[in-house]
């Protein structure tokens, strides 16, 4: 399909994009990563991350995928990490893998903040382009492919671009809990959701963004990373007791709205 210039999901302009590379031959696909890792400086992963039932990341892919970069490099290499990792991971992976290669290759840990529907035009619109290198002359060479792009760069190592990305959807996950508490409060009391959000959204400090109440989060993001985050959190001996309410009333707020439809309809 990609060949054809077709893409299999739905991602608003992206379509044109890449029928306008094909044309201009800017872009070819291929499932074989040894000839595509031929007169090449930089690779860019991005595979799937879901959750394994006890909350941990699934890295298998991301694993499979750099044993076979590092076993199949030709030329030193720059490889760029889009999937979302553990904070740790990078560190993990070269020790296992691209020290071990027989060329240099360089890690970066590149986050992305896009959401889905929407990935292009929050690609050129971007509050903050995050680079993770422990190398920083290789992580503004490396920045060099975002020069069309007006948002702020901000380099740091490694680990700490990792938890950029948790910390961030961990942050939105918890005022869409909070706003959703507050919801649940509201009713009790006797006041309006919809006009109390909205004002409190208008103080700077808090913004009006993810204060809409209703079933909770979802998606293929907020639950696997908030999950993700709390294993992490618990695996390194600490207790995120913020994170773990947040996880506790995003299930809870489900059950809410079903015990509100069993009130008015009776099966």
């Amino acid at each position: 399909m990609l060949k054809k210039g077709k893409v299999p999901f739905f991602e608003e302009g992206l379509e044109e994009i890449l029928q306008n590379n094909l044309t201009n031959d800017r872009i070819s696909f291929t499932s074989d990563l040894t000839s595509a890792l031929e007169d090449i400086s930089t690779v860019i992963i991005a595979v799937g991350t879901p959750s394994l039932p006890d909350g941990r990341v699934d890295l298998s892919q991301v694993n499979d995928v750099a044993q076979e970069i590092a076993r199949n490099a030709k030329n030193e290499l720059i490889v760029v990490m889009k999937s979302t990792v553990p904070p740790g991971t990078g560190n993990s992976l070269c020790k296992r893998f691209f020290d071990k290669s027989g060329v240099k290759i360089h890690y970066i840990s590149n986050p992305e903040f896009l959401r889905e529907g929407t990935s292009v035009w929050d690609w050129y619109n971007t509050d903050r382009i995050i680079i993770g290198c422990n190398d920083e002359e290789i992580g503004r060479k490396f920045a060099e492919i975002y020069s069309d792009i007006r948002s702020p760069i901000v380099f740091m190592d490694v680990v700490s671009a990792e938890m950029v990305k948790y910390a961030s959807n961990a942050f939105l996950a918890t005022k869409i809990s909070f706003i959703n508490e507050i919801a649940n409060l509201c009713e009790l009391v006797g006041a309006n959701i919809d006009k109390v959000a909205p004002a409190i959204g208008m103080d700077s400090r808090i913004g009006s963004h993810f204060l809409k109440s209703g079933l909770g989060y979802g998606g293929s993001c907020f639950p696997k990373e908030t999950e993700g985050l709390d294993y992490i959190s618990s695996f390194n001996g600490y207790r995120f007791g913020v994170l773990k309410a947040v996880i506790e009333v995003n299930a809870r707020q489900k059950m809410i709205a079903i015990r509100k439809i069993q009130k008015v309809w009776v099966i």
